[in-house]
């Protein structure tokens, strides 16, 4: 690896650890350009489109997250936060029922659940009544 690779290496996990830090004190907008940045210096790293998915869906974005939520699948398909968050984006999403759209959030929400995924378990038990109307073939 060369020096240059890796200050890259140095300058992505910067701009990751604080555009963690901004999106946890709910400073979406920063956390979202920090995100950004490191980004373009590590295009093939999930960790960038999961963080900057977060930031865009709290701040109403929700399918420009969806999108990045989908590159971090991508990227790394065995990672069920990625497949969680996505689901829940979807959720949030105006859709038709019966959609293409609404089945790719209850297919994320299946995949995460049925490997036992912690927040995923949690959710289905607080939104069970919304989930059975929305993703029947989940239960």
């Amino acid at each position: 690896m060369s020096s240059t690779a890796g200050f890259a290496n140095e300058d992505f996990d910067q701009l990751m650890e604080k555009g963690w830090d901004e999106r946890d004190q709910e400073n979406y907008k920063e956390a979202i350009k920090l995100c950004s940045d490191a980004i373009e210096i590590e295009p093939n790293d999930p960790e960038g489109y999961y963080c900057r998915g977060t930031a865009l869906s709290e701040r109403g974005k929700s399918r420009t997250a969806y999108k990045d939520f989908t590159k971090a699948i991508e990227l790394d398909p065995d990672d069920l936060d990625y497949y969680y968050c996505r689901g829940g984006t979807i959720m949030t999403m105006t859709r038709q029922a019966k959609s293409r759209m609404q089945k790719v959030g209850c297919s994320d929400f299946k995949k995460a659940y049925s490997n036992k995924h912690d927040f995923t378990l949690e959710y289905v038990q607080e939104n069970k009544g919304f989930l059975i109307q929305e993703c029947p073939f989940l239960f």
